[in-house]
């Protein structure tokens, strides 16, 4: 399946949106953020995702402890849904992951939008290895995260990133303290 010229075009004015940082969080800023995220890729992804994906898995799911109340965000699930549908309406089998959490909020949504729940799974910590073990794995083509908190870098795996250059490790070791690696942080870099 091919992109027409409207859908690439659309891409493209959709990833220089994207790009913007309005709020000025230093998200896509630095040398190294076209090669986190290169200009032009959009449009390349979408049609790669549309002609080769056959299993795909998107995780999803950002729980905000310090809320008040604690809640999981909303963007991602309601996000994760919209792809997910495309993608089964392409034909591709999708399954949607998330912590349980933020289940709720993303069966819920599921539910307003008609997706069928039976695509969706709720995962604690000491499960995943279990899913990893299932034999449709072996089908997996494509996994996506949409708005899911991960850990920061360790040092090893900072020095383990693709590069063109020498990795910066005398500077990652300034700014990152020890306490902070391998630990989620929201937005404003606070452990969470």
């Amino acid at each position: 399946m091919a992109l027409t010229d409207f859908t690439s075009d659309l891409l493209v004015r959709i990833e220089l949106t994207v790009r913007r940082d309005p709020a000025r969080r230093g998200l896509l800023s630095g040398e190294d953020s076209d090669l986190v995220f290169p200009p032009g890729r959009l449009p390349q992804a979408a049609q790669h995702l549309a002609e080769s994906a056959r299993q795909v898995w998107i995780v999803t799911g950002f729980y905000i402890p310090r809320a008040d109340p604690p809640a999981a965000e909303s963007d991602g699930p309601l996000g994760s849904l919209l792809l997910a549908s495309v993608l089964r309406d392409l034909g591709h089998e999708v399954r949607l992951l998330t912590d349980p959490l933020c289940f709720p909020l993303l069966e819920t949504t599921a539910r307003l939008y008609d997706f069928p729940t039976a695509s969706l799974r709720s995962l604690a910590a000491e499960q995943i290895d279990n899913l990893l073990a299932e034999p449709p794995l072996s089908g997996l083509t494509h996994l996506i995260s949409i708005e899911r908190v991960g850990p920061s870098h360790t040092l090893p795996s900072f020095l383990a990133q693709p590069r063109t250059v020498p990795p910066p490790q005398e500077e990652f070791e300034r700014l990152v303290p020890l306490p902070y690696r391998d630990r989620c942080h929201n937005m404003r870099g606070e452990i969470i």
